[in-house]
C-alpha cells in the first residue's frame, strides 16, 4: 500500500508540476503532504480489517 501511494504521489505531483507550472515543493505542500496523514490512517484500517475480511470470504 505505501509503495503504491507513493507511485501516486510521485506521477500526480509531477503531473501538476507541469500543468499549473509550479515548483515541487509548491506541489508537494498543495498536492501531497495534506493528504498523508488521511492516507497513513486508511492503510491501517486496511492492514486491520483486511484479514477478517478475507477470512470470511473462504
Amino acid at each position: 500500500m505505501i509503495v503504491g501511494t507513493i507511485i501516486c504521489y510521485v506521477l500526480g505531483t509531477a503531473w501538476f508540476c507541469f500543468e499549473a507550472k509550479s515548483t515541487v515543493s509548491g506541489a508537494l505542500s498543495i498536492c501531497v503532504f495534506p493528504f498523508i496523514p488521511g492516507d497513513l490512517i486508511k492503510m491501517i484500517i486496511a492492514m486491520l480489517i483486511g484479514p477478517a475480511i478475507k477470512k470470511r470470504l473462504r
